[in-house]
């Protein structure tokens, strides 16, 4: 059995050209699709009756909160190397893997009374000579002093990691913020410990004056204001593990990419009739036109009935509703094209903002890959010009509409020069440009001058995401916003790809890379592409599941602060089947794709506890039990034939089940490499 506690470059691709790596194009698009009027989501019958209601719970308003600083009263490092050794008289600390620890002591004792929302150590970091995450912060004891402490007699390890590893920056002040605050004392002291889980890390801090450890904690504010109503009909707002925090508090935004081509309905239709169920997930559909592939999709979004009047902009309203209730704070709308269907649903997606949730913000996305990139500057000005006139379209502070096409680099820098030209002199309108790249590694420098911010496309494996180039320091340097990728899993079965994302190893390492790179947007890579399943809008095959763990990280990410868990949850995710495992309807296989950790089966459990808990995972005919701390923590178990289940027990008391309806085959119909999710909180409605 494998243990793992996590805290955290594919290109945007699509159908290759002939003789062409996949990963250089972007995805096909169903052909039809502008043929065929496209609908929108609405919310399911079934998941409307058990989430909301007639709409949404009361939800409160945030408490008004202050920071309290703390510097270190005693700071030093020991050697395993030198264990009678004291350090004291040095001026750093030195944390690597195994032989070097540092410890910090503050005294907390002013917080008694107090209530504790949040906390962060900020460490100023002399060098670092490695460029994984792996800074990470333990509890200890205070039965310590700087002026004795050896490698002989320090406190006894406390496994518990405080907070998601983080990749510290020399020169600079490391923020580390913790996802466990229970380890604070109110009264006397508060002491940690420090390692860093990479292997020759040469990892070293300043330890004194103004270059001290602190620890900042953060404190709700008594008078806090009470209880305000939610917007009406916010789905699935208050029911994942953690409360989204208000937009208010976001100090930075997040963005999640809409897909225009697969909305929730295509037709109208119930879903056992519907076209997603007749053409797109059977191998014959559309006249056996994905035959070759075993069919174009494997997930779907949520069902629901057929909707009465003007179902298109209500199924699209609710889309809006569902991703500003996960905290979302607006979509980057892939606009495939300047006419057509696609075009109109680009249209009416900025309508369905302004009416469902003016907060909630479309930032404009020309998609570069395809058709767009065929039309002239003035073309594609004259369209945005007119999508610009709605509320809706993201623009800065200042009033700069924000562009961010997809794959820039399809343009050159005099091409977007011209096109923003266009923008003012034409139409009045100021661009803030921001293009995001399938390639930034050649494309950071030469953009620069005509841009705002930058952002790439990044990738879905975790081990390629940890350890990719810094990206968002070339941008800051360049005086440049960076916008990271935030990402779940890619498998496409009509380009006979998939990459190992690692159950939601790759979802959580994206959301660390981002806080940890200091990026000031971030784009939920994607909301509802179905093509590549890359989707976390709730879908028959993970629920809500991906969106309401993505939710404690985006919160920590737009705040600063991790959020507290306000409801204990388990989530299981697996795959239905052994990554090598041959389907019985005859069709070309996917193959590992993007490098990274190799293909594994496994089963993960990934819990949110406020308090330790006994964790039973059935797989199959095998059962283990483990203890799961307080905090987030994630277990691996091996993946086998049959259902899978988790159960989370403390006591006598049952915590949660997550009991997937997904069974395990050694013998699927057809190739399905994707990962499913279950939750104890929002069952699957298979």
């Amino acid at each position: 059995m494998h243990e793992q506690v996590l805290g955290g470059p594919l290109a945007r691709t699509g159908a290759p050209a002939r003789g062409a790596r996949p990963w250089n194009r972007r995805r096909s698009v169903p052909k039809d699709t502008v043929n065929r009027s496209i609908v929108w989501l609405t919310v399911p019958a079934i998941v409307l009756s058990l989430v909301i209601g007639l709409g949404a719970p009361p939800r409160m308003a945030a408490a008004a909160t202050s920071e309290v600083v703390f510097t270190a009263t005693d700071a030093t490092f020991v050697q395993q190397d030198a264990p009678a050794q004291n350090n004291n008289a040095l001026t750093y600390l030195v944390a690597t893997s195994s032989v070097f620890r540092s410890y910090l002591k503050f005294s907390t004792s002013s917080l008694a009374g107090k209530q504790i929302t949040a906390a962060r150590l900020e460490l100023s970091v002399r060098q670092i000579g490695v460029k994984q995450p792996g800074l990470v912060v333990y509890p200890s004891s205070s039965s310590w002093t700087a002026g004795a402490l050896t490698y002989n007699n320090r406190p006894p390890a406390d496994p518990r990691a405080l907070n998601v590893a983080v990749l510290p920056v020399a020169g600079t002040v490391a923020k580390i913020p913790f996802t466990n605050i229970s380890t604070i004392a109110t009264t006397g002291s508060t002491s940690f410990q420090i390692g860093y889980n990479v292997p020759s890390a040469d990892f070293w801090l300043w330890k004194n004056g103004a270059n001290a450890p602190k620890l900042v904690v953060t404190v709700a504010d008594p008078a806090a204001p009470g209880p305000v109503t939610a917007p009406t009909a916010i789905v699935g707002a208050g029911s994942g593990p953690v409360n989204p925090p208000a937009a208010s508090l976001h100090r930075k935004k997040v963005f999640a990419h809409y897909f225009t081509p697969y909305p929730l309905s295509l037709d109208n239709k119930t879903a056992t009739l519907d076209y997603y169920t007749k053409n797109y997930l059977s191998p014959t559909g559309e006249s056996s036109k994905y035959a070759l592939s075993g069919g174009l999709l494997r997930d779907r979004p949520l069902p629901r009935a057929p909707v009465v009047g003007n179902w298109k902009l209500e199924d699209l309203k609710t889309e809006v509703r569902q991703a500003s209730a996960a905290g979302l704070d607006g979509f980057s709308v892939d606009i495939l094209n300047l006419a057509g269907v696609n075009w109109t649903a680009t249209v009416n997606m900025l309508t369905a903002a302004e009416q469902a949730n003016p907060a909630f913000k479309i930032m404009l996305m020309p998609d570069m890959s395809g058709a767009v990139s065929g039309y002239t500057q003035a073309m594609l000005a004259a369209s945005l010009a007119v999508l610009a006139k709605s509320p809706a379209a993201y623009r800065l502070s200042t009033g700069e509409l924000v562009v961010a096409p997809f794959k820039a680099e399809a343009k050159t820098p005099a091409w977007w020069t011209t096109f923003i030209s266009t923008m003012s002199t034409t139409y009045g309108i100021k661009v803030a440009f921001f293009p995001v790249f399938v390639s930034p590694r050649n494309n950071i420098a030469t953009f620069a001058s005509i841009s705002y911010g930058m952002g790439d496309w990044g990738t879905r494996n975790p081990v390629n995401i940890l350890n990719g180039p810094n990206y968002a320091a070339q941008a800051h340097a360049l005086g440049k916003k960076w916008m990271s990728a935030i990402s779940v899993q890619d498998v496409r079965p009509t380009q006979y790809v998939y990459a190992e994302s690692d159950n939601t190893e790759a979802l959580r390492a994206s959301w660390t890379r981002a806080i940890a790179d200091g990026a000031e947007f971030a784009q939920v890579v994607t909301w509802n592409d179905y093509s590549e399943l890359t989707g976390f809008a709730p879908s028959v095959n993970h629920g809500y599941s991906f969106l309401d763990i993505s939710a404690y990280y985006q919160s920590a990410f737009q705040t600063g602060s991790y959020p507290a868990i306000a409801r204990e949850a388990v989530f299981v995710t697996h795959r239905t089947q052994p990554f090598a495992a041959k389907p019985t309807y005859n069709h070309k296989l996917m193959v590992w794709w993007q490098g990274g950790s190799a293909p594994r089966n496994t089963v993960e459990v990934l819990t949110f506890l406020n308090a330790a808990a006994t964790v039973k995972v059935t797989v199959g005919a095998t059962a283990v039990s483990y203890s799961a701390p307080a905090g987030v923590f994630a277990k691996l178990v091996p993946l086998a034939t049959g259902k899978v289940k988790a159960t989370v027990a403390r006591g006598t008391t049952t915590v949660g089940i997550a009991d997937s309806p997904f069974t395990v085959t050694n013998t699927p119909y057809v190739q399905d490499l994707e990962y499913f999710a279950v939750s104890s909180l929002r069952p699957n409605t298979k």
